[in-house]
């Protein structure tokens, strides 16, 4: 039970204030300090101790005991509540001044942003939708599966840059889920460079637990001449690379390609390619953002604009 003459104030604190002096992050239970006064978290703590046993800042021997739990610390760090970053976007939330990171992983107000370089663009995966087609005008491809399990193949037409995919299915139990994804085309000297990427919020929290994979495949049939004719298939298997954009695209390094060179493609001048996909979601833990209403809200907003221009 809260005393009745607790109170709240706002106040400008200054956050090194509530950094360990070791590590230079924030401070969270257990804290401790030496002699004098001087504060660290537990595993610095632990750090000094068996690297000589001095405080990193006086120098006092921390052996024996010297070292012990500030209290005051502690209550200080638990009492100072802060905003989250997303609060601008809706987040109520008002965090333990340590907590920022580990909540901002699950904050459902998480934008994504942008994969333009030249824009800065960033919003929620609905807003995303929007900005695609009304700002960039990129092509645009809805897929639906029966469930997570379908191994159903689907044609996708793909234009040099950004191509968005919206990717819904249905599980078992008669759940809907939608996934937001973006085929990236880059030219290379040789073809083509085709990388995967699934937009979302929690993309880190996400990158442990549920997967997708993704199949891509491309086929042409080339006549050299009157009596030749070369057949060209290929097929790659790999992991989608969950982002959320903040940093930008991945690296290359850092993501498979699959790269459709251009002796086997018979207009080398067309700026479009056509591969066959299939994605497969290879755990729902933890599920994908319960964007269902957000998809739906987009595309009744998509339907009227259409509808407006006839």
């Amino acid at each position: 039970m809260e005393p009745e003459n607790r109170r709240l104030y706002e106040a400008d604190l200054d956050a090194d204030a509530l950094d360990c002096g070791v590590c230079f992050l924030p401070l969270k239970l257990p804290i401790f300090q030496c002699q004098v006064g001087h504060v660290v978290c537990s595993p610095c703590r632990d750090t000094l101790a068996a690297a000589g046993g001095k405080c990193h800042v006086c120098g006092a021997s921390i052996a024996g005991g010297g070292y012990r739990r500030c209290h005051a610390m502690e209550r200080l760090v638990e009492s100072v509540r802060v905003p989250c970053p997303n609060a601008a976007r809706g987040c109520t939330a008002r965090l333990a001044y340590y907590d920022r990171h580990g909540h901002r992983l699950m904050c459902a107000h998480a934008p994504c942003h942008c994969p333009d370089e030249a824009c800065g663009f960033t919003g929620s995966t609905e807003e995303l939708l929007d900005h695609f087609s009304g700002v960039h005008r990129w092509p645009y491809r809805a897929h639906k599966v029966g469930d997570s399990n379908n191994t159903e193949y689907f044609e996708v037409l793909l234009q040099d840059g950004f191509n968005v995919v919206d990717l819904a299915d249905a599980d078992a139990a008669g759940g809907a889920h939608w996934y937001l994804f973006v085929f990236n085309v880059a030219r290379h000297p040789l073809g083509r460079a085709i990388s995967v990427f699934w937009i979302h919020r929690q993309a880190e929290t996400l990158a442990t637990g549920t997967e997708m994979e993704c199949e891509l495949r491309y086929s042409s049939t080339l006549r050299r001449d009157d009596t030749k004719v070369t057949e060209h298939h290929q097929k790659s298997c790999f992991r989608v690379a969950c982002t959320d954009l903040s940093n930008g695209l991945p690296r290359p390094s850092d993501c498979f390609q699959f790269v459709v060179p251009d002796c086997v493609v018979a207009d080398k001048q067309t700026d479009t390619i056509t591969v066959t996909a299939q994605i497969a979601i290879i755990s729902r833990r933890p599920r994908a953002e319960a964007g269902e209403k957000e998809r739906a809200r987009w595309l009744e907003k998509r339907e009227a604009a259409e509808e407006d221009k006839r």
